[in-house]
């Protein structure tokens, strides 16, 4: 759902998504996966869980229809 340089930057935003797309994040929880990318930094990757695979297709394509290549679905 999104990538920041801070982990309190990752909740933040994450609130913000929620607020942003309640009926496709509504009862997830939040993942952050941190994320080293060399030279750029560490960088805290924004993902919901708690969905089954079809379930999180679904939620992300609501999502991209009104942010697109704002969300994509990774296997945990």
């Amino acid at each position: 759902l999104g990538s920041v340089k801070d982990r309190a930057g990752a909740e933040s935003e994450w609130k913000k998504l929620q607020r942003d797309f309640p009926a496709q994040l509504s009862g997830l929880s939040l993942r952050i996966q941190e994320a080293n990318l060399g030279e750029k930094g560490t960088f805290y990757r924004i993902q919901g869980g708690g969905l089954s695979q079809d379930e999180a297709k679904a939620a992300c394509q609501a999502i991209t229809a009104k942010k697109p290549g704002g969300c994509m679905v990774v296997a945990r």
